[in-house]
């Protein structure tokens, strides 16, 4: 399974960087473009967890929101912005319920 980022430049860049392999670099203004591309990931049945930026996050919070109410799986979650940024294992363990670790 696999874990996707969309986000800005900076985000993509970094989990690029971090070993994440598949990221989409979406401008806040690309809204059909980011609807479309939640809904195909979604859809997938390889994508265990989808991280956005907070303001991608809202612009599709609708869509996201009804998805999640059918099925478990991805999990979409945002990434904080404001205080201190939590690593992704914490975020993923408190979405998922349960501690994990990334190798």
């Amino acid at each position: 399974m696999k874990i996707v980022v969309i986000g800005d430049l900076d985000d993509v860049i970094g989990f690029s960087l971090a070993g994440v392999e598949e990221t989409y670099y979406v401008k806040p203004e690309e809204e059909e473009r980011l609807k479309n591309l939640v809904k195909t990931l979604a859809a997938r049945s390889d994508v265990a967890i989808v991280v956005m930026t907070p303001e991608l996050y809202d612009k599709v919070r609708d869509i996201v929101t009804e998805f999640m109410k059918r099925k478990a799986f991805p999990v979409f979650l945002d990434l904080p912005r404001e205080g201190i940024l939590k690593s992704l294992e914490d975020l993923v363990s408190k979405a998922l319920g349960v501690k994990i670790k990334f190798e």
